[in-house]
């Protein structure tokens, strides 16, 4: 009969499994320890404020600006009456990087801010809608020349970027037929021409004075107010600012009595104008004009004088329509002798 050995009775051996039963608690206690303290009151909004930020990140440097650009100068135009310094499209003033924006903090911020307060940088838009602003101020004031080759080498390296922000906001800029692109030459700033400022007024005279009528009818005294802040702002702004706020005046006039898309038209129109505005209030009595017209053309828009206000707006805009023309026509005739 065979003898059990000691340490080998069945009992002993159906006990053995059990042996690795303790350290299941001990396996369940690190999993225990692993899982996060219990939040401090406030801490949820902490975390997710923490989640949040590298998406918004993301979504600044990789944001599809699209027409978004577009209504959100539409609104800053409506509440601000003006829109942005063309010397820096609504950048801080004293041309420090703006730690908001994803992008241009760093070196690369810090060599464009000591490059001095006119090319100061934003930091409240996405970046790509920062650099089309930036961008369009520089090719309205001339600093990007007509046939200008945009060099987006030299540029992400100003502003230490990449070139994906760049080129969305060049792609915009090509929309607003203020830069064109080549194959094999990349973007150049387009050319003034006399057929494009022909059209361009064309169409602002066909528009613009019966949405000024439709906007009289219907501003309140907010839209009053801003309609007097644009006409002081383009009255005392400096020379190179003065299409932009020529621009932002005769948005504020529309504004109260259109839809979206009449809106953007129309502020798409005044945008590929601009450089041609400029060039218009370039002789020195034509500021002093313009601003006699402007200050016409609000009081018979406070006062609601339709009939008035129709034609007054239509002569303003045609008498800059061919003061264009005239004025275009001799410097391309100066050029070729």
């Amino acid at each position: 009969m065979n003898r059990q050995q000691p340490g080998h009775s069945p009992a002993s051996a159906a006990s053995q499994p059990m042996a690795a039963r303790p350290e299941r608690p001990a396996r369940l206690a690190t999993r225990r320890r692993t899982q996060p303290p219990p939040r401090a009151p406030g801490g949820e909004k902490a975390e997710e404020h923490s989640q949040q930020a590298p998406e918004q990140t993301r979504d600044a440097t990789h944001d599809h600006a699209g027409e978004r650009g577009v209504e959100n100068s539409a609104r800053d135009t409506q509440h601000n009456g003006t829109r942005h310094s063309t010397a820096g499209t609504g950048m801080a003033g004293n041309g420090t990087a703006g730690t908001g924006a994803a992008g241009l903090a760093g070196p690369g911020a810090a060599r464009a801010g000591t490059a001095g307060a006119r090319a100061g940088l934003l930091n409240t838009r996405s970046l790509p809608d920062q650099l089309f602003h930036l961008l369009r101020a520089r090719i309205v004031s001339g600093e990007l020349a007509d046939g200008e080759p945009i060099r987006q080498d030299t540029l992400a390296a100003e502003f230490g970027i990449s070139k994906i922000p760049l080129r969305e906001a060049l792609a915009r800029l090509e929309q607003d037929g203020l830069v064109a692109s080549y194959v094999n030459r990349g973007f150049v700033v387009t050319a003034m021409t006399l057929a494009e400022a022909d059209e361009v007024f064309t169409l602002r005279a066909k528009l613009e004075p019966d949405a000024a009528v439709a906007g009289s009818l219907r501003a309140t005294e907010a839209d009053h107010d801003r309609a007097r802040a644009a006409f002081t702002a383009f009255s005392t702004a400096p020379a190179e600012e003065r299409a932009e706020r020529n621009r932002a005046f005769h948005l504020c006039l529309i504004r109260p009595g259109v839809g979206e898309l009449t809106y953007r038209l129309v502020e798409r129109l005044n945008v590929i104008a601009e450089r041609y505005v400029l060039f218009h209030l370039a002789p020195p009595t034509r500021p002093q004009t313009a601003n006699a017209e402007h200050k016409h053309l609000l009081d018979l828009w406070l006062n609601r004088q339709e009939q008035a206000l129709a034609a007054f707006a239509y002569n303003h805009i045609d008498a800059t329509h061919q003061d264009l023309l005239r004025d275009m026509q001799a410097r391309r005739a100066a050029t070729r002798r």
